[in-house]
This record gives C-alpha cells, sequence and structure tokens, in this order.
C-alpha cells in the first residue's frame, strides 16, 4: 500500500480488509466490490472526509454507498445491504458534524451559481445558517464513476455542517434541510438512482 495508495484514497486498516474479505464471500454470483476509496470534499476551513464503496453487478448493475467514519468499513457493509434489496436510497444526505483537522484558515469567497435551482437551493440554505457561519463552495469527487457533491459550512462554534448530493443543487439542498432539522445526520448514506 504505502504512500500511492493513502494519496489515491485507497490505504485500507485492517479492519477495513477484513470487511472488504467478509463482502466478497457474502455477495451474490456475478457481483463484484469495484472500488474502496476515500475522497475528501471541501478544503478550508474545515473538509469533509468520505468512504465510498461501489460494486457491481452481473448485469452492469451498480451500487454505491458513502460512510463518513474513519475507514470505510462502515460503506462496504452498506453494500451487502444494498445488494440484498434492504437499504433504501435517500436523495441527500447528511454526514455527522465535522471536527475541524487544521488552524483556522479563510475560506474562499463563493463561486456564482451554475443554475437557478442551485441559485435558490443555495440562498436557502445559507438564509438558515447561524449568523457568523463560513459557507464553502460546493465541491465534487468521484466515486466508482458516480459524480458526489458536498458543501461544507463551518458554524460560529468551528464544526463543520455539510450536505452532500448528486449535484450541485441537491447538495445545497441537503444543507438547508439538515439545519431545518429535516434531514437526519446518518453515517452511511445509499445514493437514490436517480437522486
Amino acid at each position: 500500500m504505502g504512500l500511492f495508495a493513502k494519496l489515491r484514497g485507497t490505504e485500507r486498516t485492517p479492519e477495513a480488509e477484513a470487511a472488504v474479505e467478509r463482502l466478497r464471500s457474502s455477495l451474490p454470483d456475478g457481483w463484484e466490490l469495484v472500488e474502496l476509496r476515500q475522497q475528501m470534499f471541501c478544503r478550508r476551513p474545515v473538509k469533509l472526509y468520505a468512504w465510498g464503496a461501489s460494486a457491481e453487478g452481473p448485469a452492469g448493475q451498480r451500487v454505491l454507498t458513502l460512510s463518513a467514519d474513519e475507514d470505510g468499513v462502515l460503506a462496504v457493509s452498506a453494500v451487502a445491504d444494498v445488494v440484498a434489496g434492504t437499504a433504501p436510497g435517500a436523495p441527500r444526505w447528511a454526514p455527522p458534524p465535522i471536527s475541524p483537522r487544521q488552524d483556522d484558515r479563510d475560506g474562499w469567497p463563493l463561486d456564482d451559481p451554475e443554475s437557478a435551482d442551485e441559485a435558490a437551493a443555495r440562498q436557502e440554505a445559507l438564509d438558515l445558517l447561524p449568523q457568523g457561519s463560513r459557507p464553502m463552495n460546493v465541491d465534487t469527487e468521484p466515486f466508482g464513476g458516480i459524480a458526489i457533491f458536498a458543501v461544507v459550512a463551518q458554524t460560529p462554534d468551528r464544526l463543520g455542517l455539510a450536505g452532500v448530493g448528486m449535484s450541485r443543487a441537491e447538495a445545497w439542498r441537503a444543507l438547508a434541510e439538515r439545519l431545518r432539522g429535516e434531514l437526519p445526520e446518518a453515517d452511511v448514506w445509499v445514493p437514490a438512482a436517480g437522486g
């Protein structure tokens, strides 16, 4: 493994390796784990680290799960539930609050929204954030060939609150729903098909 695996987000703990082996032995014939990768969303002042596990079935079906744990074990375990049809998908995700991992740094100014839908969702989230919060730009990262979008805002208590979705607008919408108490925090997310 080493440095290259760490840089690619594919370095695995012994617990993650054991979870991968359990998953491989439990998947139905024709299914295989395609990827387990950690990606970092947003950069400053708070970073969201998420693990994505993707698997592919014999007819080209693809499933994806994301988790906010330290090593991706929750994402790997959730793949078996998705394949078995016992894990419902959701269009948006609110990961647990994020503790800052670096000294306070100023963020970058917000970019212009890319669509009217994003502009409306962003404004709604910005209006709900506590005064003194520092929102970041939407960031996108690929998991198993699927683009995932996230936005993080640092609140005055220095914690990061994230909203995650399948588009820029959906990420802002997730943050707004979280701030209104409509989207509960969860350690694991199964993106809804077409979400």
